[in-house]
């Protein structure tokens, strides 16, 4: 377990991945210190910022049925028929290793549900990663 004394004073967003969301067929970012997001209308500047957005809302409060706020009657699947968003960010700063948040997510609009949550870091000389959460169909556990 970790101490407070142990953790370093602010988070960085090192990457992301999503799958499946609005423009995001398959998309990574790795970031640096500082950051510029420019690109032509249409592009996903947007849905970047949306998709952060909705990560951290879900955290303190259910997934409203439209999924994303504001978007109620907009298309948010990528492809119409696979109705799955999937998302991998690592944090780093936290502790001494990277944290890495995984999760899926099933449609459709108006029943969206978590199939699957993962909260993890690595530890020095273990293979295995720790989990701090890890749910499968609401089963699993949280350290």
């Amino acid at each position: 377990m970790w101490k407070s004394s142990e953790f370093k004073s602010v988070p960085r967003l090192k990457s992301v991945s999503i799958n499946g969301y609005k423009p995001f067929g398959n998309f990574f970012a790795g970031f640096s210190s500082l950051e510029i997001i420019a690109g032509s209308n249409g592009s996903g500047k947007t849905c970047l910022f949306e998709f952060l957005k909705f990560l951290r809302d879900s955290v303190n409060r259910n997934i409203p049925p439209e999924i994303i706020q504001s978007s109620v009657g907009q298309q948010i699947f990528h492809t119409l028929h696979n109705e799955k968003i999937s998302w991998n960010i690592t944090v780093d700063e936290l502790i001494d290793q990277p944290i890495e948040y995984k999760g899926m997510l099933l449609g459709p609009i108006g029943n969206p549900r978590v199939v699957s949550e993962q909260v993890t870091t690595s530890i020095s000389n273990q293979e295995e990663p720790y989990y701090f959460l890890k749910l499968n169909d609401q089963k699993g556990y949280m350290q």
